[in-house]
């Protein structure tokens, strides 16, 4: 028991002697700060002196100026901000100012290093689509803007659109989702005409009057009927069809031509390109023919012969029969048939004697009737301005101031005032003056001699008759 007693007083001595040295230590170490402190006063309560006897202002704190312009221990984060504004504070392992998060250091509007916003720093820089990227720790164009430069020559941040406007022309936009520039709906990238480079024009600038935008291909097409040209123009579609040339005449600069497409023929004339000895190499021949924008032989359709590299207008066009030829009809005889030779007797101009003349064959003429009904009704139809011919095989043309006539000696007449020449009708001359002055003496004479012309005229006309008749029986029995 006495051993345990000894222990515990051990044990209490030991508790008071660290404690009479504890507040020993704290008292001497408390006069010792009083006393340096109190050497350094003059800065402040922040201000100390260390074991070198220099007066030091504590963390956080520098020396700089009071209100009064005396030195002093003031916050250095103050100082900081008195320095470069509002955003800048003191980095006590550096012990410089730094911009606090969010601001850099810059020139404000005065010229002066100031901590300021970083956005609002690449706004003042940049323009206002403009920001501050901390990773990269610099500024950079927002979304859907470009760095640029403007009419003075300084960077900015501009909009896509107008990088693209300017780049391509104002019909074009900036897409965001390929981050590329396009033309605006409507409109068609291509070469510029005046300069180099690319820029978006409407499709009737592309290609004229005739195009427009499809919007299913997102491209300028040709109407339809249209095509492009060599020019890349939209014009319209020429349909070059292949006609075998049958005849032609190059002195007249007709010809007669087959088409291969609905196998119809036509008589032609054409116009100057096509030279003779190089048309003449195509008879019996392809040559084409451009029908324009229809199927149909026109006025003004071109005759195209390709190895020659040569072209002509057609003038005129006239649709024609497969047996319509330019080969001069062979006049016939009218005095001359196979088996037989028919001299006609002198006609007196007894009317009598021409009735009789009639009477003389009334088998031949009805033969020759049935023969002529069954014709007519196998005749073929011929286009306004043409009649069919004696054979009734072809059309002939109708010259001007004549009419078509249904006999069997006859296709046409000339008009009254109009007399027969070759193949035309020309004024009767003599007729008109006859008519403009006439003795009022020789009337009677002119009458009777009138009357006697009519009947030698008609005579003639029976003689003819019968002469055109005795020639269509022998060409029916050959």
């Amino acid at each position: 028991m006495n051993k345990n007693v000894n222990s515990k007083f051990s044990y209490d001595m030991s508790k008071i002697i660290a404690f009479i040295f504890l507040v020993i230590g704290g008292s001497l170490l408390l006069i010792n700060f009083v006393d340096s402190y109190g050497g350094c006063s003059e800065y402040g309560i922040m201000a100390y002196e260390d074991y070198d006897g220099y007066c030091k202002c504590m963390s956080g704190y520098v020396f700089s100026k009071n209100f009064l312009g005396e030195p002093y221990c003031v916050s250095a984060d103050s100082v900081c901000k008195d320095d470069y504004g509002y955003g800048a504070r003191y980095d006590s392992l550096t012990k410089k100012c730094k911009c606090s998060y969010g601001y850099i250091f810059a020139k404000d509007m005065f010229g002066q290093t100031k901590c300021i916003n970083d956005d609002q720093y690449c706004r003042d820089k940049y323009g206002y689509n403009s920001s501050y990227n901390s990773s990269s720790d610099g500024c950079e164009c927002n979304s859907d803007y470009f760095l640029r430069k403007n009419s003075v020559g300084d960077y900015k941040c501009v909009s896509g659109s107008s990088v693209c406007r300017d780049q391509y022309g104002y019909n074009s936009t900036y897409n965001r989702l390929t981050d590329k520039c396009e033309c605006m709906s409507g409109y068609e990238m291509t070469q510029k005409k005046i300069g180099s480079g690319l820029e978006c024009v409407s499709c009737s600038s592309k290609y004229g009057t005739y195009s427009s935008y499809s919007y299913s291909s997102k491209k300028c097409e040709c109407d339809d009927g249209y095509t492009l040209n060599d020019e890349n123009e939209c014009v319209e579609k020429q349909n070059n069809v292949y006609f075998d040339l049958k005849e032609v005449d190059t002195d007249e600069k007709l010809a007669i031509i087959k088409s291969e497409y609905d196998n119809r023929y036509y008589f032609i004339e054409y116009g100057y390109g096509c030279y003779s000895f190089s048309i003449r190499r195509y008879l019996n021949h392809r040559i084409v023919i451009n029908l324009g924008t229809d199927f149909d032989v026109d006025r003004w359709d071109k005759i195209v012969l390709f190895d020659d590299d040569e072209v002509c207008d057609i003038k005129k066009v006239e649709r024609v029969y497969s047996d319509f030829t330019l080969e001069p009809e062979e006049e016939e005889n009218e005095d001359s048939y196979v088996g037989f030779s028919f001299v006609p007797t002198p006609v007196s101009t007894n009317n009598n004697s021409v009735q009789n003349k009639v009477e003389d064959k009334p088998e031949k003429i009805s033969f020759v009737s049935e023969e002529i009904t069954k014709k007519i009704e196998e005749e073929k139809k011929c286009d306004s301005g043409y009649s069919l011919s004696i054979d009734k095989k072809k059309c002939i043309k109708i010259p001007e101031h004549a009419y078509a006539v249904d006999s069997l000696i006859d296709v046409w007449l000339c008009e009254d005032g109009y007399k027969e020449s070759g193949n035309s009708c020309v004024l009767n001359i003599e007729e008109q003056d006859n008519n403009i002055v006439i003795e009022e003496s020789d009337r009677v004479d002119e009458v009777s001699s009138n009357s006697d012309s009519k009947i030698r005229s008609m005579a003639g006309s029976v003689v003819s008759v019968f002469s055109g008749i005795f020639k269509k029986i022998t060409s029916w029995f050959k």
